[in-house]
């Protein structure tokens, strides 16, 4: 089966400070968004993985991301940041291009007030880094961007281009005319390609959601699904729905695809436009950085030996069925058993690290829901 991708998340902690247009005013968002609440939803839906796209215009917060995508598995791939107008920009894309989960750049077009911002002459300097280093240009626009990055298409046809959110066009009842041929102006040259994430939010008051199909629909025939990535915009896309019904919504769009279309808006695409390394199958993964177990995607045997980050290796003792536990660190009898992040449990005895972790040396605070009807019943 393939890899199911979402191409565009967010996670944030307003404590870091940087987020200028994050406030309370936005109460539903303005909170901590950690790895656990957004694996999750992506776990609900069948998603496989993610791509993290900047939220901030720092590169101390595309640091910040890098730093979850390295202890993350699922995390495929970085979206960051980086100032056009450093002097020394080409070396700081060089630099992160040898960040292996770094993908792409994204300034926030649009909030800059300039609209010809990224036509300067001066940032063809960080377009031409980014496309000789193979790095992807997240362009975050709105329509009245779009001939503005028309021309950067065309002034730089070795760099690829992501169209965020379709540009963000207003989904009424009637899609603009004008905004389709400005979409249809960007897919004609093909190093575009667009995102189908982020409508919802761009749904008109009183039209129907399902709306957005037409604006799939538009995206779909202008770049065809070759060039077309699927992805949510989660958790900005809680201000109008819920992950479920976008991606059940976004099913509906892609129903009329063969298998191998649906395959590649919904995965493959990425894989390929961002260039994604393709990771060995983890013997073993963490789900949440507070975790001191992890959980195996298959039968390990004692001796094997894998790494869970960069630093973090783990050196299996004992053979461990798919689906148990091994310990991350050294474990006393007494110790709470951390999973996604939360008390599962306790230890009955001692082990090691990388050693088997199940019923017979764990006391589970767990009841399953076949064991919770059947205390019903027998009441």
């Amino acid at each position: 089966m393939s890899s199911i991708i979402d191409a565009h998340v967010h996670l944030w902690d307003p404590a870091r400070g940087d987020y200028g247009w994050l406030t309370p005013a936005l109460p539903t968002l303005y909170r901590r968004i950690d790895p656990q609440e957004l694996h999750e939803q992506l776990t609900r839906a069948g998603v496989h993985g993610a791509v993290l796209v900047q939220a901030a215009p720092t590169e101390a917060e595309s640091d910040y991301l890098l730093s979850i995508a390295e202890r993350t598995p699922w995390v495929r791939g970085v979206v960051g940041w980086v100032d056009f107008d450093a002097p020394d920009i080409e070396q700081r894309i060089a630099a992160r291009a040898r960040q292996a989960k770094f993908v792409g750049v994204r300034p926030m077009l649009q909030d800059i007030e300039d609209v010809d911002w990224i036509l300067h002459p001066s940032r063809g300097r960080a377009l031409s880094a980014l496309a000789s280093h193979g790095l992807v240009f997240d362009a975050l626009i709105k329509p009245v961007h779009m001939a503005r990055i028309e021309q950067i298409a065309r002034r730089h046809p070795d760099l690829s281009i992501v169209i965020d959110h379709a540009a963000k066009p207003t989904i009424g009842n009637e899609l603009s005319p004008s905004w389709r041929e400005s979409l249809r102006a960007l897919a004609s040259h093909p190093n575009v390609v667009c995102k189908l994430s982020g409508l919802l939010t761009e749904v008109a008051p009183g039209v129907e959601p399902s709306q957005v199909l037409d604006c799939a629909e538009v995206v779909l025939q202008l770049f065809g699904p070759s060039r077309v990535l699927w992805g949510s915009d989660w958790p900005v896309l809680t201000l109008a729905s819920s992950y479920d019904q976008w991606h059940a919504l976004t099913q509906r769009a892609l129903s009329s695809l063969s298998v191998s279309d649906r395959n590649a808006v919904t995965g493959g695409n990425a894989v390929r436009i961002y260039r994604m390394k393709t990771p060995p199958a983890a013997p073993a993964i963490l789900l949440h950085p507070d975790d001191n177990v992890l959980v195996c995607c298959r039968a390990v045997r004692a001796g094997e030996r894998f790494n869970i980050s960069e630093s973090e290796v783990i050196h299996v003792l004992q053979d461990t069925d798919l689906g148990h536990k091994l310990a991350r660190r050294g474990l006393s009898e007494g110790d709470k058993v951390i999973k996604y992040g939360a008390p599962i449990g306790s230890m009955k005895a001692a082990v090691l690290a990388g050693g088997w972790i199940h019923l017979h040396n764990m006391k589970s605070d767990y009841i399953s829901a076949h064991t919770r009807a059947a205390r019903v019943d027998a009441i």
